[in-house]
């Protein structure tokens, strides 16, 4: 994925192997090797090719191209969340999806739900991802075997390590990455593949639910 030109998949794809062998007890020591040596690697192809380094400049602010080409698609999400304000233009009323935004309706549709939507929608969004962060830790935490403790951390770096990523594009925070945002954007094959997610998450959550020890009742008083 990294030699292609799917970087943004690479990545979330990096984030899971290297949570799971955090959680399989890989010395932390020769974990950071392989992520000093995996830093460098990809260093070496965001260099090697020129339209990544363009956006790696455009996002230091070095360099937008000719004609603001680099710069456009990120701009233009800002600008439409400048356009929202508190409370957005209202749901459907989008002027920015228009042919203004690249990829509104995938990569860049956060910045299209900030305008129609407002700080406060955005607000409730990362309320949201972070609520399932904080249920997908609990489970694992509690996770009695190993298989579901790895197996629940991995979905929640992929997850919430997707989300992340995408947010921080349309933010500004990071460079253009073109990775979808899970449970919003379009696309059939990611839906599917994190309601699958979901649902093991889901069943794991019914699962130690049942294995909670019952309160016993309490015996009934007895006159005197």
């Amino acid at each position: 994925m990294l030699v292609g030109r799917d970087v943004g998949t690479g990545l979330v794809l990096i984030m899971i192997i290297a949570t799971a062998m955090f959680m399989a007890g890989l010395r932390m020591k020769l974990l950071l090797g392989i992520g000093a040596v995996g830093l460098v690697g990809v260093s070496g192809m965001v260099m090697l090719s020129e339209n990544r380094r363009a956006r790696i400049l455009a996002w230091l602010g070095i360099d937008c191209g000719p004609g603001d080409a680099i710069c456009y698609q990120s701009s233009m999400g800002i600008q439409a969340f400048a356009s929202g304000g508190w409370f957005g233009v209202g749901p459907g009323q989008s002027r920015m999806k228009w042919s203004y935004v690249p990829e509104a309706q995938n990569d860049f549709i956060f910045s299209i739900l900030g305008e129609e939507f407002g700080f406060l929608g955005v607000l409730l969004v990362l309320i949201l991802f972070g609520l399932l962060a904080l249920a997908m830790y609990r489970i694992a935490v509690r996770a009695t075997d190993l298989y579901t403790r790895i197996l629940m951390a991995c979905l929640m770096a992929w997850v919430i390590g997707q989300s992340f990523i995408n947010l921080g594009t349309v933010s500004g925070l990071l460079p253009v990455i073109g990775v979808p945002l899970p449970f919003i954007s379009s696309g059939g094959s990611a839906m599917l593949a994190v309601t699958l997610a979901m649902g093991y998450v889901l069943s794991a959550a019914r699962d130690q639910k049942r294995a909670e020890p019952k309160a016993p009742l309490s015996a009934p008083k007895t006159a005197e």
